[in-house]
């Protein structure tokens, strides 16, 4: 997950910085599909780490139920 974040942190930073670099210039199409490409990764990344977190949360509560009844998890 780490060079996922990574990468998309240096992929935001390279948009910034043809922003800053190009201020005088129109913005051009294939920069608009860069920075729609760019965002459409970040809310995949955040969905991913949404559902991982949903994901140890239910399998926490799992082992306490299993605990809680008695049971092995094996």
């Amino acid at each position: 997950m780490l060079p996922m974040v990574k990468e998309l942190s240096a992929n935001t930073t390279a948009a910034i910085n043809y922003l800053n670099q190009n201020k005088s210039r129109p913005v051009s199409d294939l920069y608009h599909q860069y920075l729609k490409k760019n965002a459409e990764t970040a809310r995949q990344l955040s969905s991913m780490i949404s559902s991982l977190v949903d994901y140890e949360k239910s399998m926490n509560e799992i082992q306490r139920l299993r605990s809680n009844l008695g049971v092995s998890g094996n």
